[in-house]
């Protein structure tokens, strides 16, 4: 019994010693992180600042085209994207009725009530965060959006973006041009012009993003005391044209006429002031909407300049009113025609 009872003693002895052994090595790993603050050469300050430091993009505007009187021609406006948060770690934020949800947002946007229904049960299946709406959710404008925020439904929110806007629908579209979206190397979105002024004037249209740096939850949204470092964004140059807005309609609509009435193949017009030689109005048929782009496939070119002519006895004109404008025009002098 004695001898049992020394056989337990040690063992108990060995137990202490090794758990004490144990706790030794723990105290001596804690206090040197403690104190050296890194982990295999890592430095865990900055490993806990880069897990919850985030950075988001300041989108620049792109330039605005205006007339000779300061008359906007194309310039970018808001636009919102619709998305739908999915995550229930997002309560009550969150789409908690995806057939409510459905039914609602089909009153509002290009897709039927069974195919938004698909899109959000599919994303929930996947365990997505969020989803969105495809060509249907982006774009939209804030009419509509005021609309689906009063519906006050869960979940449903939107991100804002840009869009080129042209107030004047056919208007010099082929001096103007229009810009086309793509995305970049590192996956950015960016405007860019296609023809006409918005190209050949693109780098000079075309803003500087800025940036921000700031610190985040783990859903990414910004701490309420954390620190932000912003750098702001430098929107594009804004452009001034010789196009005169009142004109420019005017030759709008009387190309339109002529049109209508005698079905031309081609109609090339050009309003120039005579007095400075600026080009104030300048159009031509066909022509196309820049913000469908209904039309566009009937010519990409700008005729008025693309096009080859000879000029012919109209150019006598401009000879004749500078020999006057000079003093050099007398009406009463004759010379000897009918020979060299």
């Amino acid at each position: 019994m004695i001898k049992k009872q020394k056989n337990i003693n040690i063992g108990a002895a060995i137990l202490f010693l090794l758990f004490g052994l144990l706790f030794f090595i723990l105290l001596c790993r804690f206090l040197t992180i403690q104190f050296t603050g890194e982990v295999k050469g890592e430095v865990l300050a900055a490993k806990a600042e880069q897990k919850y430091a985030k950075s988001k993009v300041l989108e620049a505007k792109r330039g605005t085209i205006y007339d000779k009187n300061g008359e906007v021609i194309a310039e970018d406006t808001s636009s919102y994207t619709l998305i739908a948060i999915l995550d229930k770690q997002m309560k009550p934020n969150y789409v908690s009725d995806p057939e409510k949800t459905a039914q609602e947002l089909a009153k509002f946007i290009d897709l039927s009530e069974n195919e938004i229904y698909e899109i959000l049960a599919n994303g929930i299946e996947k365990n997505r965060f969020q989803v969105e709406f495809g060509k249907a959710g982006r774009d939209i404008p804030m009419q509509v959006k005021a609309e689906i925020e009063k519906l006050e439904l869960p979940g449903i929110s939107f991100q804002k973006g840009s869009k080129r806007f042209y107030p004047n629908g056919v208007f010099a579209s082929h001096l103007v041009g229009f810009t086309e979206t793509a995305k970049k190397d590192d996956g950015k979105e960016e405007a860019s012009g296609v023809i006409g002024i918005e190209k050949s004037l693109n780098d000079e249209l075309t803003g500087k993003d800025g940036i921000i740096n700031f610190e985040s939850d783990k859903w990414c949204f910004s701490l309420p005391n954390g620190k932000e470092n912003i750098k702001p964004a430098v929107d594009g140059h804004k452009v001034y044209l010789t196009i005169d807005k009142k004109i420019q309609t005017f030759l709008e609509d009387s190309l339109n006429k002529v049109n209508e009435e005698y079905k031309p193949k081609k109609i090339i017009a050009i309003v120039a002031n005579p007095k400075t030689g600026e080009i104030v109005g300048m159009s031509q048929r066909p022509s196309f909407n820049p913000k469908t782009l209904e039309g566009i496939e009937q010519t990409w070119h700008n005729e008025a300049i693309e096009t080859s002519f000879e000029p012919g006895s109209t150019m006598k004109i401009f000879t004749l009113a500078a020999a006057i404008e000079e003093g050099k025009f007398n009406q009463e002098e004759q010379y000897q025609s009918g020979q060299y």
